[in-house]
């Protein structure tokens, strides 16, 4: 029997509605609430034996495919999420990341897709979890 890798050079878009453009076939659109999403995304890892290189959750229908394919070469491990914007304060409720696109791996997916069930912010959810939270080299 031969080995193969489980992960499966793809990526996800999540968005909370259907991408209305042509996706190449690397990325895969998953869409809906949080919940939906967390599970529909599981399910097919579990049932295709493979899991998604990478995650990118955006608030934005009208991103640009090609920033998505030079980002998805950001390295890309199981204690980061890359943003474009964070900010650091010495006041938590001024603690801040935007989230109109972040890109995480498939250990941080749950801990950003389940934050709103914590009641913290996802700055201090990612802190609680040691999550880095790191800028994206901005490569366009």
């Amino acid at each position: 029997m031969q080995s193969r890798s489980l992960y499966n050079d793809m990526f996800t878009i999540i968005t909370n509605s259907k991408v209305q453009k042509d996706l190449p076939t690397d990325f895969v659109n998953f869409y809906g609430s949080k919940e939906k999403v967390s599970y529909e995304i599981q399910k097919y890892q579990l049932e295709n034996d493979i899991v998604f290189n990478g995650h990118f959750i955006t608030t934005d229908l009208n991103f640009d495919i090609e920033t998505l394919k030079q980002l998805k070469k950001t390295s890309l491990d199981k204690t980061v999420v890359y943003t474009y914007d964070i900010t650091h304060s010495g006041v938590a409720s001024e603690c801040t990341i935007d989230t109109s696109l972040l890109l995480c791996s498939v250990w941080t997916l749950p801990i950003v897709l389940e934050n709103y069930r914590t009641g913290v912010s996802l700055y201090g959810d990612l802190l609680s979890h040691r999550i880095k939270v790191k800028l994206f080299n901005r490569v366009l």
